[in-house]
Parts: C-alpha cells; structure tokens; sequence
C-alpha cells in the first residue's frame, strides 16, 4: 500500500525511474549483441591458425608500414567499400586498426557482404601487441 501511496505522490520521479532502467536494459542488450563479432587477439590468432582467417589492415599506409600482423591485407578504410572484392568471403575475416574503434565503420561497410565471416579485432593493434604477439615490418 505504501508503494502505490508513493508512486501516486511522485508521478514524475517514478516515470524517470521507469525511463532509466529501459535506458540501461536496451543498453546491455545492445552491448551484449555487439560483443558477438569482437574477437580477442587470442581467439584471432586461434581463428588465424584453425581457419586461416584474413586479416584486413584498415589503417593508413605509414602506420601498416610501421608494423602488422604477419599477412594482413593492406585495405586502407577509405577504400574499404571499393576493394571487398579482394576478401574470400569463404573464410573469416578480423577487421584491425590501432585500437579497434574505427574497425566498426569497415564492419558497417562490408557486413552484408560477409555476413558471420566477419569479425572486428578487440583493442585493434594495440591489444596485439600488448600480448605480445608478432608484428611485422613493410
């Protein structure tokens, strides 16, 4: 009784209440989802060694050229939509930049293309060489 008492007396700070809480629940949800094509430079190179993933560089000339991952396929991202052609889209592909925020427009890109072969490095090329694992040099 107490509870219907007070949402009665504070009709405003109830309907915030409820705005919140859809707020945060369709927020997890949308992370949740998104969560499902970031892969971990773990799984990446488990990916790479199992399935013989691509890996698409989107970043520019002079960063790939300072280093990464062996065999990546050079797509800068403003070219991205005019060279899919060039991925065999019968094998998965990890989309890398430095730390896998700009990824996500290659993804928006090429998404209908590749369908569930197409992954997004977590933490870009930065994650990858925090685990140590191989770069190389152009």
């Amino acid at each position: 009784m107490e509870m219907i008492d007070f949402v009665i007396r504070h009709p405003v700070l109830f309907s915030l209440a409820g705005v919140l809480l859809v707020i945060i629940l369709v927020s997890e949800i949308r992370r949740k989802s998104a969560t499902q094509f970031y892969v971990s430079p773990i799984k990446a190179t488990a990916m790479i060694n199992r399935s013989e993933a691509q890996i698409v560089d989107i970043r520019d000339k002079n960063a790939f050229n300072q280093g990464h991952i062996i065999d990546a396929l050079h797509i800068p991202l403003s070219e991205i939509s005019k060279q899919k052609n060039l991925l065999d889209n019968d094998r998965p592909a990890i989309i890398v930049c430095d730390r896998g925020q700009i990824s996500m427009s290659a993804y928006n890109q090429l998404k209908d293309t590749m369908r569930e072969n197409l992954f997004v490095l977590e933490g870009g090329l930065n994650a990858w060489k925090e685990a140590e694992l191989p770069v190389v040099k152009s």
